[in-house]
């Protein structure tokens, strides 16, 4: 109504025909502007193309809303601009910004920017004030700093590419260690080197990761094998589930990896939280807060494991579970890293 009152009203534009009912203006010159209430049902949403379409309160997008917006942009090379903020979750609207982040897909144009409610000089501080004292920090500096909200939904919220993903180059002069997940279904190899940093100690160098489908153990050997960093491998660190044989193979994982590779796998049994808690601290260091533990860009389905697919059923609130185990899938990289840190570091 305000909108209405100071722009349509006003007689500050050049318009045709306006129609409140319809929320829709006509411009002197053929443009329009019509206003569409996509969240009460999805056939609001035209099939008119338009060259510019503008989503507020975009942390309540669904992937179905968002389709029919860029169908109607397809056509006209059209620009879409969404605006919210972190206070509810929506997984597209959280890819989004992902995507128009440093680790987005380049083939597209994606712009983010963040704006925190202090930057209005319209709005007084005495409200946000209120705010402060009635929100936890989380949910304030979500809804009004413009902060990403950690999804603790996830097992590691505390995961940010930002920090935690960098370019690691393999040193050819250091040993390396493989943590790995065996599977058929999914097998997972992390090539990994240690390195001491100023101020942090040892630091955790995942820099590549072997991450195939639908496999054999002999299938990901001879693929480890036809690495750049195979030659300097001296230690391997498996599930205990390595030692089983499955109904098809005549040789257990840990059997394969001796016979083929030369070198005897070390495995124990990791309890799924302790091998969750060990991985937080590598992530962030309580003792000085930092991150010891780095994942190259080439780790892409390691990194898809920690920032979206590896999940607790449903999000508790602002604090992670301590007891509760999460969906045991989408987890391979995750399983790996954790026997891999409990077999150097212990408990």
């Amino acid at each position: 109504n305000q909108l209405w009152t100071l722009s349509v009203e006003s007689g500050h534009l050049r318009i045709s025909h306006k129609d409140r009912a319809k929320m829709r203006i006509d411009f002197v010159g053929g443009g329009f502007l019509k206003a569409v209430s996509w969240g009460e049902t999805l056939d609001n949403i035209e099939a008119e193309p338009a060259d510019e379409i503008l989503i507020d309160e975009g942390q309540k997008l669904v992937t179905e809303a968002f389709d029919l917006f860029v169908a109607r942009t397809i056509d006209t090379d059209g620009k879409i601009l969404v605006s919210g903020s972190e206070q509810e979750s929506s997984s597209i609207y959280d890819e989004l910004c992902e995507q128009a982040g440093e680790f987005g897909d380049k083939r597209y144009n994606w712009d983010f920017v963040q704006w925190a409610t202090w930057d209005n000089p319209h709005i007084p501080t005495e409200v946000l004030e209120q705010e402060r004292e009635r929100l936890s920090e989380t949910k304030f500096n979500a809804l009004y700093g413009a902060e990403r909200r950690p999804n603790y939904t996830l097992v590691f919220p505390e995961f940010i590419k930002k920090i935690h993903v960098k370019e690691l180059l393999f040193l050819d002069d250091q040993p390396v260690t493989l943590w790995i997940d065996p599977g058929h279904n999914y097998y997972s190899v992390l090539p990994v080197q240690f390195r001491h940093e100023p101020n942090i100690g040892e630091t955790i160098r995942i820099f590549d990761e072997v991450y195939m489908m639908k496999t054999t153990t002999s299938d990901v050997i001879k693929e480890c094998m036809n690495q750049i960093w195979w030659p300097r491998v001296e230690e391997i660190v498996i599930d205990e589930a390595g030692v089983q044989h499955t109904a098809n193979a005549q040789m257990s994982a840990i059997e394969e990896w001796i016979t083929l590779a030369k070198i005897a796998p070390r495995h124990q049994r990791v309890n799924i939280i302790d091998g969750i808690e060990r991985t937080h601290t590598a992530l962030k260091d309580p003792k000085h807060g930092q991150p010891r533990m780095f994942f190259s860009p080439r780790c892409v389905n390691t990194i898809d494991e920690f920032t979206a697919l590896y999940k607790y059923r449903k999000s508790r609130g602002e604090e992670r579970p301590t007891n509760d185990r999460p969906i045991d899938k989408s987890n391979h990289s995750a399983k790996a890293i954790a026997y891999g840190l409990m077999d150097r570091y212990g408990l």
